[in-house]
């Protein structure tokens, strides 16, 4: 071993990794291994862990990562949240395993208040009248302002459509039928396309044709005057090829700035899923159209009758019950 052998030994385990989990997984798991050899090398150089070598790693030193992970992130300036600090550790527990030790699990039985019960709540969503405004805003977006015009079709795509930022980055013009009977994306290549992902469509809300159908002649003539060929929807400018993950929310961030909002493509997507509830669309229907493999996923995060909608519904049955005991 080198004088590194945590990113030795997590280096070496990603790679075994490749070709079993998706790219993204392999990214963000990347991005939490580094920051868990940031935290190994600190401790390690304080003299609070006993060694560097994650095959030696003792119960005691699995808790003081634990604890460490739990303190205020040093990039962000926040506290971890319970659900990120347990993926944390479940990637130290699968390369400890990995190399056949087990301090993870020890501490968990040792220490019992680090296998906390995380309690999976559901983040708010925009309601209608939010939307609305975010619509009316791209509205007043000058034509000639491509790069504006760009990051609010961006924005767009994300609320109108329900996309993840993969399936964004891949879209191609030829799949975009705002003309259709009913307007929608064909999206191609999607998340879990080599497992349980599949092709599928996308209706669009219709607020969001008006941005998307504008951005689409000033993206031809964009093209034009610059001597570009591209078929994906958005692009880079520079040369009209695919735009980075981190090309993508900057691009969306303008419109953040613009709209004096933040939110993120996460958000979107519960906001697409829950407006076509609202709607009173079957769970089944909207569970396609946002590419789930299962209706639980989509009701758990991103389309759930509201309390108010409940008792609206219920309306409809009270008569019934009441002539029952007339």
């Amino acid at each position: 071993m080198g004088r590194n052998p945590f990113k030795e030994h997590w280096t070496s385990y990603l790679g075994m990794c490749v070709g079993t989990y998706a790219d993204k997984t392999i990214e963000v798991t990347r991005r939490r291994f580094r920051g868990l050899e940031r935290i190994v090398r600190t401790k390690y150089e304080e003299g609070e862990l006993s060694t560097q070598n994650p095959k030696h790693f003792t119960a005691e030193d699995s808790l003081i990562i634990y604890t460490e992970l739990g303190e205020e992130n040093p990039e962000t300036k926040k506290a971890r949240q319970p659900v990120t600090v347990s993926k944390y550790m479940n990637d130290l527990r699968n390369l400890c395993l990995s190399l056949d030790n087990c301090c993870v699990d020890v501490m968990h039985k040792r220490y019992p208040y680090t296998r906390k019960k995380i309690k999976h709540t559901r983040l708010e969503c925009m309601d209608v009248e939010t939307m609305e405004k975010i619509a009316q805003k791209t509205a007043n977006i000058d034509d000639d302002d491509f790069t504006m015009l760009r990051s609010y079709a961006v924005a767009g795509t994300y609320l109108g459509a329900g996309t993840r930022t993969l399936e964004l980055q891949h879209i191609k013009v030829c799949n975009v039928h705002l003309d259709h009977d009913i307007p929608h994306i064909f999206l191609e290549v999607v998340k879990g396309g080599d497992t349980y992902g599949e092709d599928r469509y996308a209706p669009m809300i219709p607020m969001f044709y008006p941005v998307l159908k504008r951005y689409m002649v000033a993206r031809q003539k964009y093209l034009d005057d610059h001597g570009l060929e591209s078929d994906l929807l958005f692009f880079r400018l520079s040369d009209g090829v695919m735009l980075t993950d981190k090309s993508v929310r900057k691009v969306r961030s303008i419109a953040n700035t613009g709209m004096g909002m933040d939110f993120s493509g996460m958000d979107c997507r519960r906001s697409y899923g829950q407006y076509w509830k609202d709607l009173s669309v079957p769970i089944e229907d909207i569970s396609r159209y946002m590419g789930h493999a299962s209706t639980k996923t989509t009701e758990r995060y991103c389309a759930r009758i509201r309390p108010m909608y409940a008792l609206k519904e219920l309306k409809a049955f009270l008569p019934k019950c009441t002539r029952a005991f007339l």
